[in-house]
Protein backbone atom coordinates (compact mmCIF):
# COMPACT_ATOMS: atom_id res chain seq x y z
CA UNK A 1 0.00 0.00 0.00
CA UNK A 2 1.22 3.08 -0.90
CA UNK A 3 1.82 6.55 1.14
CA UNK A 4 -1.13 8.04 -0.36
CA UNK A 5 -3.60 5.03 0.38
CA UNK A 6 -2.73 4.54 3.54
CA UNK A 7 -3.62 8.43 4.58
CA UNK A 8 -6.80 7.74 2.66
CA UNK A 9 -7.45 5.57 4.33
CA UNK A 10 -5.95 7.25 7.69
CA UNK A 11 -8.78 9.81 6.97
CA UNK A 12 -11.48 8.00 5.65
CA UNK A 13 -11.81 6.01 9.39
CA UNK A 14 -10.90 9.42 11.04
CA UNK A 15 -14.25 10.47 9.81
CA UNK A 16 -15.79 7.82 11.25
CA UNK A 17 -15.19 8.95 14.97
CA UNK A 18 -17.21 11.36 16.48
CA UNK A 19 -16.81 15.10 16.54
CA UNK A 20 -15.78 15.07 20.25
CA UNK A 21 -12.88 12.87 19.52
CA UNK A 22 -9.89 14.80 17.84
CA UNK A 23 -6.47 14.49 16.71
CA UNK A 24 -4.71 17.27 18.43
CA UNK A 25 -1.55 16.45 16.74
CA UNK A 26 0.52 14.59 15.07
CA UNK A 27 4.22 13.30 14.70
CA UNK A 28 5.20 14.32 17.93
CA UNK A 29 8.88 12.77 18.88
CA UNK A 30 7.50 10.54 21.30
CA UNK A 31 10.97 8.64 21.23
CA UNK A 32 12.73 11.88 22.37
CA UNK A 33 10.03 11.99 25.48
CA UNK A 34 9.65 8.42 26.91
CA UNK A 35 12.75 6.95 28.87
CA UNK A 36 14.43 4.12 27.40
CA UNK A 37 12.36 0.86 28.62
CA UNK A 38 16.21 -0.23 29.90
CA UNK A 39 16.50 2.60 32.33
CA UNK A 40 20.19 3.93 33.43
CA UNK A 41 18.91 5.13 37.08
CA UNK A 42 17.51 1.27 37.43
CA UNK A 43 21.19 0.04 37.03
CA UNK A 44 22.51 3.08 39.42
CA UNK A 45 19.87 2.40 41.89
CA UNK A 46 18.96 6.15 41.75
CA UNK A 47 15.77 7.37 40.41
CA UNK A 48 15.82 10.42 38.07
CA UNK A 49 14.96 13.79 40.03
CA UNK A 50 11.30 14.92 39.47
CA UNK A 51 10.20 18.32 39.63
CA UNK A 52 8.21 19.82 42.22
CA UNK A 53 5.55 19.94 39.13
CA UNK A 54 4.90 16.45 39.43
CA UNK A 55 5.83 15.26 42.71
CA UNK A 56 1.57 13.71 42.23
CA UNK A 57 2.41 12.29 39.20
CA UNK A 58 6.15 11.05 40.48
CA UNK A 59 5.63 7.16 38.96
CA UNK A 60 4.29 8.41 35.31
CA UNK A 61 6.91 11.39 35.58
CA UNK A 62 9.86 9.13 36.13
CA UNK A 63 8.96 7.43 33.11
CA UNK A 64 9.48 10.89 30.53
CA UNK A 65 12.48 12.76 29.95
CA UNK A 66 13.17 15.71 30.87
CA UNK A 67 12.12 16.85 27.05
CA UNK A 68 8.79 14.87 27.99
CA UNK A 69 8.26 16.54 31.29
CA UNK A 70 8.60 19.94 29.39
CA UNK A 71 6.66 18.98 26.96
CA UNK A 72 3.76 18.23 29.46
CA UNK A 73 4.02 21.62 31.36
CA UNK A 74 4.70 23.51 28.26
CA UNK A 75 1.57 21.85 26.75
CA UNK A 76 -0.96 22.54 30.05
CA UNK A 77 -0.11 26.24 30.58
CA UNK A 78 -0.79 26.78 26.51
CA UNK A 79 -4.35 24.86 27.28
CA UNK A 80 -4.50 27.15 30.04
CA UNK A 81 -5.42 24.54 32.74
CA UNK A 82 -3.68 22.20 35.32
CA UNK A 83 -2.06 18.97 35.49
CA UNK A 84 -4.59 16.88 37.37
CA UNK A 85 -3.76 13.30 36.50
CA UNK A 86 -0.63 11.80 34.79
CA UNK A 87 -0.72 7.94 33.52
CA UNK A 88 1.64 6.11 31.33
CA UNK A 89 0.01 2.70 30.00
CA UNK A 90 2.99 0.62 29.30
CA UNK A 91 2.25 -3.21 28.14
CA UNK A 92 4.50 -5.29 26.97
CA UNK A 93 2.54 -8.94 26.36
CA UNK A 94 2.07 -11.40 23.53
CA UNK A 95 -1.54 -10.97 23.55
CA UNK A 96 -4.10 -7.32 22.74
CA UNK A 97 -5.51 -6.42 25.85
CA UNK A 98 -8.12 -3.62 26.08
CA UNK A 99 -7.64 -0.59 28.52
CA UNK A 100 -10.82 1.17 28.83
CA UNK A 101 -10.17 4.85 29.49
CA UNK A 102 -13.72 5.87 30.11
CA UNK A 103 -13.74 6.55 33.73
CA UNK A 104 -11.10 9.88 32.69
CA UNK A 105 -13.27 10.75 30.26
CA UNK A 106 -16.02 12.71 31.18
CA UNK A 107 -14.71 13.95 34.84
CA UNK A 108 -16.29 17.82 35.94
CA UNK A 109 -13.67 20.69 34.32
CA UNK A 110 -11.18 18.05 32.97
CA UNK A 111 -10.23 17.36 30.04
CA UNK A 112 -8.51 14.07 28.67
CA UNK A 113 -5.69 14.23 26.31
CA UNK A 114 -4.33 10.29 24.85
CA UNK A 115 -0.36 10.60 23.69
CA UNK A 116 0.33 7.72 21.74
CA UNK A 117 4.36 6.97 22.52
CA UNK A 118 7.11 4.51 21.05
CA UNK A 119 6.15 0.99 20.66
CA UNK A 120 5.89 -2.13 18.24
CA UNK A 121 2.56 -0.79 17.45
CA UNK A 122 0.03 1.75 18.52
CA UNK A 123 -3.31 -0.25 18.80
CA UNK A 124 -6.68 1.20 18.41
CA UNK A 125 -8.45 3.47 19.72
CA UNK A 126 -12.52 2.45 20.18
CA UNK A 127 -15.47 4.44 20.44
CA UNK A 128 -18.96 3.21 20.07
CA UNK A 129 -18.82 4.78 16.40
CA UNK A 130 -15.35 3.07 15.36
CA UNK A 131 -12.08 3.02 15.89
CA UNK A 132 -8.63 4.18 14.18
CA UNK A 133 -5.21 3.11 14.58
CA UNK A 134 -3.07 4.80 17.00
CA UNK A 135 0.33 6.26 15.55
CA UNK A 136 3.22 6.74 17.72
CA UNK A 137 3.82 10.63 18.16
CA UNK A 138 -0.12 11.27 18.01
CA UNK A 139 -2.59 13.41 20.35
CA UNK A 140 -5.40 12.58 20.81
CA UNK A 141 -8.30 14.94 22.84
CA UNK A 142 -11.36 13.47 24.06
CA UNK A 143 -14.46 16.13 25.03
CA UNK A 144 -16.41 15.15 27.87
CA UNK A 145 -19.72 12.71 26.43
CA UNK A 146 -17.80 10.18 24.65
CA UNK A 147 -19.09 7.15 25.49
CA UNK A 148 -16.80 3.54 25.41
CA UNK A 149 -13.76 5.18 25.22
CA UNK A 150 -11.42 2.13 24.18
CA UNK A 151 -7.97 1.87 24.14
CA UNK A 152 -6.67 -2.10 22.40
CA UNK A 153 -2.67 -2.40 22.95
CA UNK A 154 -1.46 -4.60 20.33
CA UNK A 155 0.20 -7.26 20.98
CA UNK A 156 4.28 -6.82 21.67
CA UNK A 157 5.57 -3.34 23.19
CA UNK A 158 3.20 -0.16 23.47
CA UNK A 159 3.07 2.80 25.41
CA UNK A 160 0.47 5.70 25.97
CA UNK A 161 0.51 8.76 28.30
CA UNK A 162 -2.83 9.69 29.52
CA UNK A 163 -3.13 13.34 30.40
CA UNK A 164 -5.98 15.32 32.34
CA UNK A 165 -5.96 18.72 32.57
CA UNK A 166 -7.97 20.82 35.46
CA UNK A 167 -9.64 24.02 33.40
Amino acid sequence: MTFALAEQAFEKSFALLPSKLRLVESALPVERFFAPRNNESSITGRRPRVQTYFLRHRAAAGRLTSSGRNFIRAFAELTGGALADLQIVSRTSQLSAFVSLAPHVGQPFKSTFLLVGPGDQGGLLTTGAGSINLRAGDLWHAERGVAGFLAETTPGYSELLLLLLES
